[in-house]
């Protein structure tokens, strides 16, 4: 997700670039300062996305470890702590 963001990142610097020199710096700085409060959402929205499990998989990983040792700690008649030495 931060791979995709630096590359739009790198489009916006190319447009507000091209604005500048071509005599439209007031337009350039619009798209700047609209640029400042999207992608912290987009990336606030990405990382939460991705970790929370919604994409890629069936699940959080340490949900699914802990489900792991739970079921071997039931399988083999022990504590749950045991199962983590």
């Amino acid at each position: 997700m931060s791979l995709f963001l630096v590359f739009l990142l790198l489009i916006e610097v190319l447009v507000t670039t091209k604005f500048a020199n071509r005599d439209r710096a007031e337009l350039a700085r619009t798209v700047d300062r609209r640029r400042r409060r999207i992608f912290p959402v987009l990336f606030t929205i990405g990382t939460l996305v991705t970790l929370s499990g919604w994409v890629g998989g069936p699940g959080p990983p340490l949900r699914k470890l802990s489900l792991q040792l739970a079921e071997t700690a039931g399988a083999a008649n022990l504590p749950l702590s045991s199962t983590l030495l």
